[in-house]
């Protein structure tokens, strides 16, 4: 898992908004904590904020609360409404 994670760090700027949910979601569920790819997920996912499908920060949230991880900004901006609605 750590090569993944190492991979996923180097290329996470390129990510699309799927990707980094699903990111977050699958380290999360494999139990998996690394602390700079979750700072980068969440930095990506700032990035992303308004590309990101209700499922996809539903999932984010999740992995976040799994890993035990409190991201106040990412928490604040998802709280905000400042996302993608659901159309």
């Amino acid at each position: 898992m750590s090569f993944i994670a190492s991979e996923a760090l180097r290329r996470i700027c390129d990510f699309a908004q799927q990707h980094v949910s699903n990111l977050a979601w699958a380290f999360a569920k494999m139990q998996y904590f690394d602390a700079p790819l979750m700072d980068a997920i969440s930095a990506a996912a700032l990035r992303l904020m308004c590309e990101i499908s209700p499922q996809g920060l539903a999932n984010i949230a999740w992995a976040f609360a799994k890993m035990g991880c409190h991201d106040q900004p990412l928490l604040d901006s998802i709280a905000s409404g400042e996302v993608k609605k659901s159309t």
